[in-house]
């Protein structure tokens, strides 16, 4: 028998679901030629014919239900039964098969002395120990179980205040690195992943005091180093790189990363930086006031050497707040999602190249976008987008990669609403993690 059987419904449909069906092989595939999928009742009988059949390969399967799909009359559960040229096993493992509805959770953790910890928040998925860390602007670190719950809040500031952050896991090591604007300058905290054993690194090398006013981090696994791109108010407010080990050690001098590119003064706002691994460079999307507002591509070896900078629209202005780059592995490309300032995001489909840049209204969004941020769901082949707005409003875009075929979740029909979303996907089962910082709570923290 298959070991195992797992759905999530992604579908953000009310009454349909869709989703990835995940089969754990069986351990002894000898006598197992295929695995069939089917909707079961609520004592594991077999209700209708087969959803699908997957063929056994000595890995685990996937099986795609397609989103609108109905679930049988009488189904509750799915069931997976191996077969061979003999027939097929009686029994086998089954999965709940039910249509996931949206949840709000408040985070109340421990160790909050009275304070609501919000403001700005970031939402990392520790893989390894499978727990959600969010990290707060007051450099407070909030780890949590996969639903919202048992959230224990630690202060991971080492006695540190920072005016912007990033963060970002070393998975080399397990600890949790941010990147943070100390007085203006960069720097490195360290801990582990549960919040423990701070530590601050100062990794300006002695740049001027203005060279971090806004700061971005990534982590380039094959050299061992952490990269931290900041807008350099000292130079003009373009983009500067510092660069160190990932224990915060042998940092290197500031780069300038604007000779050779056109990069004007305020070039280098609210940077993002992504690693393009195939590529051997790392990404940077910032919003360049000097052309007029509008989301701007660096593209920089991660060996060193001249970055390249393209344009990342064609025409127009104040299209580039809060821009956010990913990298899409599965189709090769970059994508860029920022928002207008009525509150539009749109989706810029890159060459990692640079370049030509195919552009996306997300127009189920239409004015909850002024943080927009994407997360790509590689099990389901989706991009997932959290949007939240100042007037409140708060929801979830789910579409293709190419940004087509978009739905929309309100989360404003909840108890809770936002003006900073943050969001990650869980890989192991293709679940969207969306941490919501309400205004109208507070600044207090809501899961969705």
């Amino acid at each position: 028998a298959a070991a195992a059987v797992a759905f999530v419904d992604v579908d953000l449909a009310t009454g349909t679901v869709g989703g990835a069906v995940r089969v754990t092989k069986a351990a002894d595939e000898t006598d197992v030629t295929s695995y069939a999928i089917y909707a079961a009742d609520a004592a594991g009988a077999k209700v209708g014919t087969a959803l699908g059949k997957l063929s056994a390969t000595g890995k685990n399967l996937a099986f795609q239900i397609k989103e609108g799909t109905s679930i049988p009359s009488g189904a509750s559960q799915l069931l997976v039964l191996t077969q061979n040229a003999l027939g097929e096993m009686t029994s086998g493992p089954l999965s709940p098969f039910a249509d996931a509805t949206m949840q709000a959770v408040s985070l109340t953790t421990t160790g909050f002395n009275g304070r609501t910890i919000g403001g700005d928040a970031q939402i990392l998925f520790d893989e390894a120990n499978r727990k959600l860390l969010i990290v707060t602007s007051d450099l407070s670190l909030v780890r949590c179980e996969v639903d919202g719950t048992a959230c224990v809040r630690s202060d991971i500031s080492a006695g540190e205040t920072a005016t912007g952050f990033a963060a970002a896991i070393d998975t080399t090591n397990g600890k949790l690195l941010v990147a943070a604007s100390v007085g203006g300058l960069p720097g490195l905290l360290r801990s582990g992943l549960d919040g423990s054993s701070p530590g601050f690194t100062d990794i300006s090398q002695g740049a001027a005091a203005t060279s971090a006013s806004a700061v971005s981090i990534a982590i380039d696994n094959v050299n061992h180093k952490v990269i931290v791109v900041t807008k350099d108010e000292s130079n003009s407010g373009k983009s500067a790189l510092f660069e160190c080990g990932l224990d915060g050690s042998g940092a290197a001098a500031k780069v300038d990363l604007s000779p050779g590119t056109s990069q004007g003064t305020e070039s280098g706002g609210s940077p993002n930086t992504v690693i393009d691994a195939a590529g051997a460079n790392f990404l940077v999307v910032t919003n360049d006031s000097a052309a007029g507002g509008v989301p701007m591509m660096l593209r920089c070896p991660l060996s060193g050497g001249m970055c390249s900078y393209f344009s990342v629209v064609a025409s127009g202005s104040n299209l580039g707040i809060f821009p956010t780059i990913l990298v899409d592995s599965i189709n090769a490309k970059a994508l860029i999602v920022a928002s207008d300032v009525t509150y539009n995001p749109s989706l810029y489909v890159c060459a990692l190249s640079g370049g030509t840049c195919t552009p996306t209204a997300f127009t189920a969004a239409a004015g909850v976008g002024v943080q927009a941020q994407p997360a790509i769901d590689a099990l389901d082949k989706k991009l997932l987008v959290a949007t939240a707005s100042h007037d409140q409003k708060a929801g979830l875009l789910r579409c293709n990669l190419n940004g087509t075929s978009c739905t929309f979740l309100d989360f404003s029909t909840t108890s809770a609403t936002g003006n900073r979303a943050r969001i990650v996907v869980d890989p192991e089962s293709g679940q969207a993690l969306s941490v919501i910082s309400s205004l109208t709570a507070g600044n207090a923290l809501w899961l969705y």
